[in-house]
């Protein structure tokens, strides 16, 4: 699949202020969307992800950070350890697997 809509689609200046311009992130209509198709695949699929390849784009990153979340999504159930997204869904952290790597690069982009 492909990333979801990218910010310099819709403000063709985010470029010039940028630290990144050739890295656009997703605009937050572009995660929702990621999000529901990431629900989508899990109703309708039948089968589940072992892996997801997806490019180092940070809009990549964020369009598969998105359906891997809607595909983990439970409802709330009762677990030692409750997890979220920042829409309020609960996440069960047995079935997610991240590399710390790529989060720690994640999280030192500046947009």
């Amino acid at each position: 699949m492909r990333h979801g809509d990218r910010i310099d689609n819709f403000e063709p200046l985010w470029t010039e202020k940028a630290a990144r311009p050739w890295d656009p992130p997703l605009v937050h209509d572009g995660k929702v969307r990621a999000f529901c198709t990431g629900k989508k695949f899990s109703n309708n699929l039948g089968f589940r992800f072992d892996r997801v390849f997806v490019s180092p784009f940070l809009r990549c990153l964020q369009t598969a950070s998105e359906v891997v979340h809607a595909v983990c999504a439970v409802g709330d159930i009762d677990h030692t350890v409750h997890m979220s997204s920042a829409d309020g869904v609960v996440i069960d952290p047995t079935k997610i697997k991240v590399l710390k790597e790529s989060l720690i690069k994640l999280k030192s982009i500046k947009v």
